[in-house]
């Protein structure tokens, strides 16, 4: 037999360690009532312990969790799997404000001294939601400067690979301007060579931009059979200018 003395000492043992505790802990009885609500779930949800304690813990749960919940605890008590009892798991809560709270609960039962009790506790996961998420930007802008960098990368073969057919047109085109005020016989012959020229150097500009159309068709969200070497040739001959200045 335990004396008052004793219960009570016991009682404000109790009290300190919940005072003290610094994550949220709740003490609810098998219909979910809210028995105890520790200083640090006062600060966790913006409520007193006088705005919860006589009232299902359910309180402090959006939708759907909060139809849900005595579901949960009479399936436990009659038997059933537990869902969270021993366990621990991400659950969202419900703040004063109306503000929904990304949180770590675990629930564990007390037994003994006659009705069974539950005893959650509950640590406050927004710190770790935002890190998280500045985390994934600086990943998304990361890849972001990955592309700029392959895309600068391909502009540059690019420009390459078609500025070198349009010179060579252009240094055709005034040799054939020079070739038309000519009189000499053979003025048109070399003429004739000079557009046959600047037709394959045309053609030749026509062709890198098919297999960057190509290119670009391919990266559309649909499958199909490739040929690999005729992909790898279209990529090296776009990079073959950087490669050959690269050694």
């Amino acid at each position: 037999m335990i004396s008052k003395d004793g219960h009570s000492q016991g009682q404000d043992s109790l009290d300190a360690l919940l005072d003290a505790a610094v994550d949220a802990i709740i003490l609810v009885d098998r219909r979910g009532i809210v028995l105890r609500f520790n200083p640090a779930a006062q600060r966790l949800f913006g409520l007193t312990e006088r705005d919860i304690l006589g009232k299902n813990v359910s309180e402090l749960m959006p939708e759907p969790d909060h139809s849900r919940h005595d579901r949960y605890i009479k399936r436990y008590l009659d038997g059933g799997q537990p869902a969270i009892i021993g366990a621990g798991r991400e659950i969202t809560g419900l703040h004063a404000s109306g503000a929904t709270l990304p949180l770590h609960l675990s629930v564990g039962e007390i037994k003994g001294g006659g009705e069974a009790r539950f005893v959650g506790i509950i640590r406050d996961l927004s710190a770790e939601k935002e890190t998280e998420s500045v985390v994934r930007e600086l990943e998304r802008h990361l890849a972001h400067a990955d592309r700029l960098v392959v895309l600068g990368e391909i502009t540059a073969g690019i420009a390459h690979e078609i500025n070198q057919p349009l010179t060579a047109i252009a240094a055709f085109a005034d040799a054939g301007a020079r070739l038309l005020n000519q009189d000499a016989p053979e003025a048109k012959e070399e003429l004739e060579t000079v557009c046959r020229r600047i037709s394959e150097q045309a053609r030749r500009a026509g062709d890198v931009v098919s297999r960057l159309r190509g290119m670009s068709r391919r990266s559309e969200a649909s499958k199909s059979t490739e040929d690999l070497g005729a992909l790898l040739n279209t990529v090296l001959h776009l990079f073959e200018h950087e490669l050959t200045q690269n050694g």
